[in-house]
């Protein structure tokens, strides 16, 4: 019964989070390749790895652009470290 106010979005709950951290761990798998093999933040993004998931997650400030970008500079500096 536990409610979880998130930082964006509806209150939601404990099935909602679990569905929110698959997503990010979808996001991961998508685009570590292209930090791997060396493409560039643009390739990355003109590539649309998360095309699909725009019309569920993609509608608000957090588009599939900016998700993109956002999780390939994470990948990028973790994997630089």
């Amino acid at each position: 019964e536990t409610k979880i106010i998130p930082g964006h979005g509806p209150l939601a709950d404990k099935a909602a989070l679990e569905k929110a951290t698959a997503m990010i761990r979808d996001v991961r798998a998508r685009i570590l390749p292209f930090v791997e093999r060396g493409a560039s933040e643009a390739e990355t993004v003109a590539a649309a790895p998360l095309a699909d998931l725009a019309e569920e997650f993609g509608q608000g400030f957090v588009n599939e652009e900016r998700m993109t970008r956002t999780a390939y500079r994470s990948l990028k500096a973790t994997l630089a470290n």
